[in-house]
């Protein structure tokens, strides 16, 4: 289990996932952090490597797979994201999956590494810049 701040990241001791840490959080009534400044931290690690390696997994798991569901827009670029819109409107504005989409375009800027915002409409903190020769 890992925990992130900004760039840095690190183990969680004693931890075997977000779902047994959320768990413990429920049944003894503190927050998730709270547990997790509890459990306190290991080693650092490179979230870039374990990426690049494939070693990184979805934030949460769920014991029976019948109960874990990934879900997102679906929506890859402003075509299908107004198609949706179509279906879905209610005549009264735009629908929610248009909103997610709008929010994820507005203020990104790929030259200036400004990053696109999640939709609760938080910023994420911009990655670390790479070479023009790695993004080939």
């Amino acid at each position: 289990m890992i925990w992130r701040v900004g760039y840095s990241a690190r183990i969680v001791k004693g931890a075997d996932s977000i779902y047994a840490l959320a768990q413990e959080a429920i049944s003894s009534g503190t927050s998730l952090a709270a547990v997790i400044e509890r459990h306190g931290f290991g080693e650092s690690v490179d979230l870039p490597a374990l990426a690049a390696d494939g070693r990184l997994d979805c934030p949460v798991r769920h014991p029976d797979p019948a109960h874990m569901f990934l879900t997102g827009t679906g929506l890859t670029h402003l075509g299908s994201a107004s198609a949706r819109d179509a279906m879905h409107a209610a005549g009264e504005g735009l629908s929610d999956s248009m909103k997610m989409f709008k929010a994820g375009l507005e203020g990104a800027n790929r030259r200036r590494a400004k990053p696109a915002c999640s939709p609760s409409g938080s910023t994420r903190e911009p990655e670390r810049p790479r070479s023009r020769r790695a993004m080939r």
